[in-house]
């Protein structure tokens, strides 16, 4: 009995060997084309596969990342004319989207996981009659022997790991016809919220919409992710979408759609329809004339909503359309110069709330350049210049306004507001130096007093005339020669100088003391 186990065990071994040596001998060798295991996968029989192994679940979908190995022969002569069996990781690509030749694209749309074929396909499938250089003659039939790896229908979108897509319907185009910067679209969407990564969807909706109007990178209401997914979508594309947290709504969430901190967002997106915007010199005015006020409009929700760099943003793009103005005529210059004017006084406002003083000024100026009258834009360069401790010419500029409207409530709580800050700018500075000016008025007076009481205990020097024939007398010292040692330099600096110092001094105290009052 244990002889005959011992038998079968290795028959069992050795048909098992045969098996794997079977398979790999019919990869080697060239079948003929009249063998009944062929599985046709074009109506013209120019692809055809034989199964060497089987797989599991589901053929990889068009749109998915699919990862394969393949020795590619000749079909004649069956020598390899590449090999990445030994490639780590494997050879991986975007099913359906020609980035490899038609014949494998198929095939593998018709293979499940870890399935193992031998794939035969015509020249028409191949490489066709230019062949590929040197490597592959033209009209040249090939065979592969062709395993999927794995493959996956999440791939990334602008090659962000942010954000990610998987391809429900194929839509028309290629990668290329897609929505650009401003587009509009026409969508339909569902938005929920994913428990985690592998998650597909959560159970409840926090937002949908049924063929609304999305403008690409210019809608403040919905995150960015949601953007950057968009402009990957062909016409009547339908598709699914992850955003991460760091596109989506970040740590913070968005309370008032209860979303919490750090969520995964999944969008359902079908696009019915979009319009890319043409280049500005071959728009006609009219059309310049609605794209920069929509820009304009989109501004001002970003505005409302507190994001000033994308209204800053959408503001620029405005100003690009109002000034193209080579095919306008002279009253539609004028139109858009009164846009132009708007567009500065706003930019001007942004700089203002984002504590950008300077650069506020300038572009009040860039309207004062041109409407001398402009109220808000004095107003504005007054409250920049104010910031910038330049009270006088605040007032100068916030005067001027209010002379332009007089009943200006603004403008005067405005003068009241420089007028304090300038009463407290004179304060802190007469505390500043004010103690270091007394100190040296002290310091002066006590000086003038002690050379006084010097001079009046000295006794007077006198100047003794003889003949000339005294001087001549190296040993003895000069009667005439003032006493150098007695003398204070500094007294040519006191006197009437230093009353005329102390009593400038207490002018200009009295000045700043008034100026406080």
């Amino acid at each position: 009995m244990e002889e005959e186990e011992e038998e079968e065990g290795k028959s069992s071994s050795s048909s098992g060997s045969d098996v794997s040596d079977s398979d790999d001998e019919l990869a080697r060798q060239r079948i003929p084309d009249e063998d009944p295991r062929w599985q046709s996968l074009t109506h013209d029989h120019g692809v055809k596969k034989i199964v060497l192994h089987k797989g599991w679940g589901k053929p990889a979908p068009d749109g998915s990342d699919a990862s394969i190995r393949y020795v590619g022969r000749f079909q004649d002569t069956q020598r390899v004319f590449e090999d990445n069996t030994k490639q780590n990781p494997p050879f991986k690509f975007l099913v359906g989207h020609f980035r490899v030749i038609r014949a494998l694209d198929i095939a593998v749309q018709a293979m499940q996981i870890g399935e193992k074929c031998i794939l035969r396909t015509s020249a028409r499938w191949a490489y066709g009659e230019k062949g590929e250089g040197r490597k592959i003659a033209p009209n040249k039939d090939l065979d592969y022997e062709l395993e999927v790896v794995d493959w996956s229908d999440w791939k990334r979108v602008n090659n962000r790991d942010d954000v990610r897509k998987r391809v429900l319907n194929q839509g028309e185009g290629d990668m290329y016809d897609v929505p650009d910067a401003s587009a509009i679209c026409d969508i339909t969407y569902t938005a929920q919220v994913g428990e985690d990564d592998d998650a597909k969807y959560a159970h409840e909706v926090f937002s949908c919409g049924r063929h609304i109007g999305f403008m690409v990178d210019d809608d403040p209401t919905f995150p960015a992710g949601l953007h950057e997914a968009v402009k990957s979508m062909n016409k009547y594309e339908i598709a699914e979408f992850k955003v991460m947290p760091a596109l989506g709504y970040g740590e913070k969430g968005a309370a008032e759609l209860g979303i919490a901190g750090n969520a995964i967002l999944c969008y359902r997106v079908h696009m019915h329809n979009y319009q890319n915007l043409m280049s500005r010199w071959k728009m006609e005015p009219e059309q310049l004339f609605e794209v920069g006020q929509r820009f304009k409009d989109k501004a001002r929700e970003y505005f409302e909503l507190g994001d000033y760099n994308y209204a800053f943003q959408r503001y620029e793009k405005a100003l690009e359309y109002f000034e193209a103005d080579e095919k306008m005529d002279a009253q539609e210059k004028q139109e858009a110069g009164k846009q132009i004017l708007l567009v500065h006084n706003n930019l001007a406002m942004i700089h203002l709330k984002r504590g950008e003083y300077v650069e506020c000024v300038r572009e009040c100026n860039k309207v004062l350049s041109v409407h001398r009258t402009n109220v808000k834009a004095w107003c504005r360069k007054g409250q920049s210049r104010m910031m910038l401790s330049e009270y006088k010419k605040a007032h100068e500029d916030l005067k001027y306004a209010l002379s332009l409207d007089v009943d200006n409530t603004f403008i005067k709580k405005m003068l009241r507001q420089n007028r304090k800050l300038k009463q407290r700018y004179v304060a802190n500075q007469k505390k500043l130096y004010g103690g270091m000016f007394d100190r040296y008025n002290q310091a002066m007076k006590d000086k003038k007093q002690s050379t006084q009481s010097q001079q009046s205990q000295k006794p007077t020097t006198k100047l003794n005339v003889r003949d000339i024939d005294d001087y001549d007398n190296e040993d003895s010292e000069s009667q005439c020669s003032i006493a150098f040692s007695d003398f204070n330099f500094d007294d040519m600096d006191d006197g009437d100088a230093a009353d005329n110092d102390e009593h400038d001094d207490d002018d200009d105290d009295g000045d700043m003391d008034n100026e406080s009052e």
